[in-house]
């Protein structure tokens, strides 16, 4: 597997795999615009170099996000191993990335 440096807004349908060797498809992916990330996450997030995943708090909650060339994506939606994956909670604790602002590389 080669690791990602580039990213489209259009992940949906995409497999991918985390530095600790966690498979996932995403089904689902919200797209934000670099203009249109929160003040508050703005320039940490525009500080990161697409292809990583990371994981914000919203209200204390960890939210996953993947770095694309224009901005993020919130996964709403992934696919694993076993089965498919709903909501922020759920897909963070799957994708080991529950502590926020800690960066993991993803690999094609």
């Amino acid at each position: 597997m080669r690791k990602l440096e580039s990213l489209p807004k259009n992940i949906e349908g995409k497999s991918f795999k985390t530095d600790e060797g966690v498979r996932f498809r995403v089904v689902k992916g919200d797209h934000f615009s670099r203009n249109s990330i929160g003040r508050q996450h703005h320039k940490y997030l525009n500080s990161l170099r697409p292809g990583l995943l990371v994981s914000t708090s919203f209200y204390g909650q960890p939210v996953p996000l993947i770095v694309v060339n224009d901005g993020v994506v919130r996964l709403v939606a992934v696919e694993t191993v076993d089965g498919q994956l709903e909501g922020s909670l759920a897909i963070s604790k799957h994708l080991k990335v529950l502590e926020t602002r800690q960066p993991v590389g993803l690999y094609a």
